[in-house]
């Protein structure tokens, strides 16, 4: 009985070398374009005392719509102005201190 045959060697193929397409150059990718800092919680707090001593009072919503800013940013403004003791919230309202004693 005989052995099968050995498998045959692949054959040799034979590729050009590759050369590089002006597309495979590296192209520096443009800026992205620039984001307006946002306004610091100091800057949005004396904005938004300002509002509210004007308005006699103001909501969240209020708030946010007057000064064309996020949840986030107002609640974190109006956080560090009752914490310096200048604005107290009375029924979902926003009062400047010297207001909220009347």
């Amino acid at each position: 009985m005989q052995a099968p045959p050995a498998p045959a060697a692949p054959p040799v193929v034979y590729a050009p070398p590759v050369q590089a397409s002006p597309f495979d150059e590296t192209v520096a990718e443009p800026a992205p374009p620039s984001v307006p800092d946002a306004p610091s919680p100091k800057d949005l707090a004396s904005s938004i005392y300002a509002l509210i001593r004007q308005r006699q009072g103001a909501r969240l919503p209020e708030i946010e719509e007057e000064l064309s800013i996020n949840r986030f940013q107002a609640v974190d403004a109006l956080r560090l102005l009752i914490r310096e003791g200048v604005v107290t919230q009375r029924d979902r309202v926003y009062l400047v201190q010297e207001e909220a004693s009347l």
